[in-house]
């Protein structure tokens, strides 16, 4: 069944499905399910009405430089009419709305969903902060170059570009005074960069939280510095009005941009995500396919069972009784692939397989096709990558769940040999292995990880993250120990971009 087939019947029979557990949250869940995956209703909300106006920046206002003099140091707010913004804000979420476009920041649940026409996107919030950090550290050599050189642009402070990437690389020199009674200007070098004016229209009452959600809003929808964000969360209140200058490739001579809070009402039944939008996959035009089919399939729990231990143990046992020992280790391979490596105390578990391992291999010691394999595993150990690849590849074009582990392993020795591999052996695509081996078999998480992560390294982050997720949302499975290294992406990820994650829980400091 299609993608968009399989999407679009999820949707279609949600309001006549029974109740069923909580689903896992992933882009495979239709608008219902998403709402219940995130733990209920999304409640009251402020419905937020902006203008935003902007102009060049004014004659002898240049702080694309910091270290540069300032003619006119004094940042102006932006005048004249401007364009209309709406947000709804929520507890723990925002929706923003420019231009009929729609997006959800689900800071609860950690999401990004887009909204287009008659379908929505549910990601990850990871992957727009792996995206927001990958390309700050691309432009400034890794955090490390304060100056950033665009070309037909000139040098520009790297903090222009944290403030358009929402990401900090490091702590930047911004002072924050108050002008008056209710002005707070945020100075850097001899430049006012922002301005906030916290008086003079009706603002929302929001508590702490409604703040937070709408302050990590601005941080993803305006190219606004997080710490000047970060002031305003501590003066506790959503400005009428923020000013602040704009430095960046599509306004190279610097632009003053003004957010004027114009209408605020308190919505008490908000539904930011319609139940009759049609779920779609984040990067759809990557993830297609018949791979993806039967991942989706399998996160959804329809299609093919999954096997359990003694089911592979059954293929196991009736591949040594047809003489394909070969095929019986490489399902040694595929289960574990399925349920991680076999426990240090093989006694007395479930996995039937890690208990028989050693017999299983005893009985194939005299197999020419298993000698084989065996030379081929060893040279894989020994970093010889083409002996390793052109071992395997007698294998790859087996149609089960042995062929599905020994296209994993011909892509992982393909990967290792590098740019020499793929010149030798260009009709091989890596990737397509991967997807060849997740078709065969879309209930082992471990082809989850390894295909993500193809798509990460190759800076597509919403196409990795969607492969983790639906990884992690198979039944029945646990995330393997190389699935779970996903979790540890999304760490690193949270700690470049906080701004994305206002809700999360800081991280134990567990160093003395």
């Amino acid at each position: 069944m299609p993608i968009r087939t399989l999407l679009a019947a999820a949707s279609a029979c949600a309001l006549s499905a029974p109740a069923l557990a909580q689903p896992v949250m992933g882009p495979h869940l239709d608008a219902h399910e998403y709402v219940q995956a995130r733990g209920g209703a999304f409640g009251a909300a402020w419905a937020l009405e902006f203008e935003v106006a902007r102009q060049p920046a004014p004659a002898g206002y240049d702080a694309r430089l910091a270290a540069e003099e300032a003619e006119a140091p004094e940042l102006p707010e932006a005048e004249g009419g401007g364009s209309a913004r709406a947000a709804l804000i929520g507890p723990d979420w925002a929706l923003y709305e420019r231009d009929g476009e729609r997006t959800l920041y689900d800071f609860g649940a950690e999401r990004l969903v887009r909204m287009t026409g008659g379908t929505f996107a549910n990601g990850s919030m990871h992957a727009a902060a792996q995206r927001a950090s990958d390309m700050l550290a691309a432009l400034s050599a890794g955090g490390s170059e304060d100056i950033i050189t665009f070309d037909g642009v000139g040098e520009l402070d790297r903090f222009w570009l944290e403030a358009a990437m929402g990401a900090a690389a490091g702590p930047a020199e911004v002072e924050a005074a108050m002008e008056g009674e209710s002005r707070i200007v945020w100075t850097r070098g001899g430049h006012q960069i922002a301005a906030a004016e916290m008086e003079g229209c009706e603002r929302p009452e929001m508590d702490a939280d409604g703040l937070r959600s709408a302050l990590s809003m601005l941080n993803a929808a305006a190219p606004v510095h997080p710490l000047v964000l970060d002031g305003i969360g501590a003066a506790g209140a959503l400005p009428c009005a923020l000013s602040f200058a704009v430095y960046s490739p599509d306004s190279p001579q610097g632009r003053i941009e003004t957010w004027t809070l114009v209408g605020a009402e308190l919505d008490e039944d908000a539904a930011p995500l319609a139940m009759d939008l049609r779920p779609v996959l984040p990067d759809s035009e990557l993830l297609d396919g018949p791979h993806m089919d039967r991942a989706l399939a399998a996160a959804r729990g329809v299609g093919d069972e999954p096997l359990d231990p003694a089911g592979f143990m059954e293929l196991i046992e009736a591949a040594q009784e047809a003489d394909d020992h070969a095929g019986a280790w490489l399902l040694l391979g595929a289960e574990a692939s399925n349920f991680g490596p076999c426990p240090e105390e093989a006694i007395g578990t479930e996995r039937l397989v890690c208990a028989g391992a050693g017999p299983i291999v005893r009985a194939a010691r005299e197999d020419e096709g298993f000698q084989q394999l065996m030379e081929t595993i060893a040279a894989a150990q020994e970093g010889a990558h083409r002996a390793a690849l052109e071992g395997m590849l007698p294998h790859i074009e087996r149609e089960d769940r042995a062929g599905a582990a020994a296209r994993v392993m011909a892509a992982m020795e393909m990967i290792g040999w590098g740019r020499e591999g793929l010149e030798t052996y260009p009709t091989i695509d890596p990737a397509g292995l991967l997807e060849e081996a997740l078709a065969l078999d879309p209930h082992a998480p471990d082809y989850y990880w390894h295909l993500g992560l193809r798509y990460l390294e190759a800076g597509a982050p919403e196409a990795a993250w969607t492969l983790f997720d639906l990884g992690r949302a198979l039944p029945g499975r646990e995330p393997t120990p190389s699935l779970a290294q996903a979790d540890r992406i999304e760490a690193r990820a949270q700690s470049l971009a906080p701004g994305f994650f206002p809700f999360a829980e800081p991280e134990d400091d567990e160093s003395e």
